[in-house]
């Protein structure tokens, strides 16, 4: 359960955390947003994820969060960062990505979600996007009739 800060001024910079398994991953994405000035908090697994939801003393702007964890294989780890943080704006990724899974993603409140293997300029986007609607205090509303979104591009809800 390794949780690492990568910005030392986490209250001058939106917060980030970017949860996921594959180390590499987690690297990249957290250069990427660091790059673009968030304030990134890293975690490898569900474990994690929780202890830096808990335990953030500033707010969590938006979670990254990898479907597909060693101790997490659903959307029960979304439900409870949804609990814990709301109203943090949660974009899913997922290399499994199944109509089921992506409505049950959106329906459970996750902004979006992306599919693996994504360029990390959709993934600042659907990050920027995020940021913008939570600081404009926009809530995911679910398609009224129920049709299938693209998630990836899921921002007009």
């Amino acid at each position: 359960m390794a949780v690492t800060l990568r910005s030392p001024q986490p209250v001058l910079h939106p917060r980030v955390l970017v949860v996921d398994d594959e180390p590499l991953i987690r690297w990249s994405i957290g250069e990427t947003l660091s790059e673009i000035g968030w304030s990134v908090v890293e975690a490898g697994d569900a474990r994690g994820a929780l202890c830096a939801a808990r335990e953030g003393h500033v707010p969590f702007t938006v979670v990254v969060l990898d479907l597909k964890l060693p101790d997490s294989q659903d959307l029960s780890l979304l439900a409870r960062l949804r609990e814990l943080l709301s109203p943090v704006e949660i974009i899913v990724m997922t290399a499994h990505g199944t109509p089921e899974i992506v409505t049950s993603a959106l329906a459970m409140g996750a902004r979006s979600v992306l599919h693996k293997p994504f360029g990390l300029t959709e993934l600042t986007d659907a990050v920027s996007e995020a940021r913008r609607l939570s600081e404009a205090c926009v809530q995911p509303v679910p398609p009224a009739n129920g049709a299938m979104i693209d998630a990836t591009h899921s921002h007009a809800r």
